[in-house]
């Protein structure tokens, strides 16, 4: 029995001593030699990471990034702000560059009439002749830019008493375009109702004072040098002296 347990002994010790045992703890320790930088490199690694994990975590980390956020608001708003304002800045520059018109036209329009024969009035201020039935007229009335811009006048519409119906006009350079300081000639027929305008027609005869009548009114779109449209009216007079008056006398 103590011989078996000798032996039990010798058997457990014999493996230690054996080549076999000997290459598996070399392999071993070469398996922990290379494992060595590795988990060096982890070590640092934890190392390092523990900290910064625990900034970020930090309410110092959230304070500083909702700084960091409004700074960057802050840049991205007064750079589109800037963008816009100069925007703005050239545009208002370029329109004041720009030339502005003074729309500004004579007030007292000067009639011309030559009669549908093509004869023109002999006197040069009063008739003499009242004339009845209606009576056809090329009227010729120009009108003064007083402003130092030029403006486009576009065709006119002419109306008043006595008139048949209103009556368009034209300009009589083709294009409307008056200079700064000029004048331009708005041209068109009139028929007017001598009968109708008979008391006109007598007292302009006779020199006397004429009633005021509805007035006597030019109607016209203009552009000024900035392409705006404007509607414009002219008063040629009260009383239709100076036109239908003037058709039905000679």
């Amino acid at each position: 029995m103590s011989t078996s347990t000798e032996s039990s002994a010798s058997a457990a010790r014999a493996p230690v001593g054996d080549g076999e045992g000997a290459d598996v703890t070399a392999t071993g320790g070469r398996s922990a030699a290379r494992s060595g930088p590795a988990a060096a490199f982890a070590a640092v690694l934890g190392a390092v990471s523990r900290p910064v994990s625990r900034y970020f975590a930090a309410p110092g980390w959230r304070r500083t990034k909702r700084a960091a956020d409004r700074v960057l608001l802050i840049v991205v708003v007064g750079a589109v702000g800037w963008t816009l304002c100069s925007s703005v800045f050239l545009g208002t520059r370029a329109v004041a560059n720009r030339g502005v018109a003074v729309v500004h036209l004579g007030g007292q329009p000067e009639v011309q009439i030559t009669w549908a024969d093509g004869e023109t009035p002999k006197y040069p201020v009063l008739p003499s002749e009242v004339l009845t039935g209606s009576q056809t007229a090329r009227v010729s009335i120009s009108i003064a830019n007083d402003s130092p811009d030029g403006v486009v006048i576009q065709p006119a519409t002419l109306t008043g008493p006595y008139l048949a119906g209103p009556v368009v006009l034209r300009p009589d350079n083709g294009n409307g375009y008056i200079l700064g300081n000029g004048t331009i000639h708005l041209v068109g027929t009139v028929t007017v109702n001598c009968d109708a305008a008979g008391s006109v027609a007598r007292t302009l005869v006779q020199g006397g004072q004429t009633a005021a009548q509805q007035p006597t009114t030019i109607a016209f779109d203009l552009r000024d040098t900035n392409k705006k449209k404007h509607t414009a009216f002219l008063v040629i007079d009260t009383t239709a002296a100076a036109l239908q008056g003037r058709v039905c006398t000679r």
